[in-house]
């Protein structure tokens, strides 16, 4: 028994093949290791000078908009980005203002205005604190692959194969 298969068929069968192993691989994300010897460049400490105040703000890919949308509204702007394909880490610094307090080993400061009054000794300005991360899984801000990754790439992929072979199974049988 021969099995007679229309080219325009055939043409389908493996296009719907093709296109269910892709949604497979797509679901797929993994960081490439920075090369050997490779420092990282991007820290708090490395960037943070006399004039400037910096924050960590740690993010992967399903929150990409996390920290822009976190220091919207802030005088802090993205210095740099650690490496990383899914998670990493960014630097957000802003100008050091007169109240802040000074870094250890950096060079001192000029003066302030003279109409400025003088920041008093026995009261000084606690540094402000970093916000909070979320660690509230239903906003997205899960690091878990199981979480994520599960969610959508493995039932998207898994309703592709079972759609495939019901279009073979189908197929075959006219």
């Amino acid at each position: 028994m021969t099995l007679a298969i229309s080219p325009v068929r055939a043409l389908a069968l493996f296009a719907t093949i093709g296109a269910a192993t892709m949604s497979l691989v797509s679901a797929a994300r993994a960081d490439v290791p920075p090369p050997e010897g490779y420092v990282e460049q991007c820290t708090v400490e490395l960037q943070q000078h006399a004039d400037a105040i910096c924050e960590a703000c740690g993010s992967y890919y399903a929150t990409v908009q996390k920290c822009p949308t976190q220091y919207a509204s802030t005088p802090f702007q993205k210095r740099c980005q650690t490496s990383g394909a899914s998670v990493w880490t960014e630097v957000w610094c802003r100008p050091r203002t007169s109240s802040d307090p000074a870094v250890a080993g950096a060079a001192p400061q000029e003066a302030p205005p003279a109409a400025a009054p003088p920041a008093s000794p026995t009261s000084p300005t606690p540094p402000a604190a970093p916000a909070a991360a979320s660690t509230s899984a239903q906003e997205g801000d899960s690091c878990s692959v199981g979480a994520v990754g599960a969610a959508g790439g493995a039932r998207t992929g898994a309703w592709f194969i079972v759609a495939t072979l019901l279009l073979a199974v189908g197929a075959r049988r006219r």
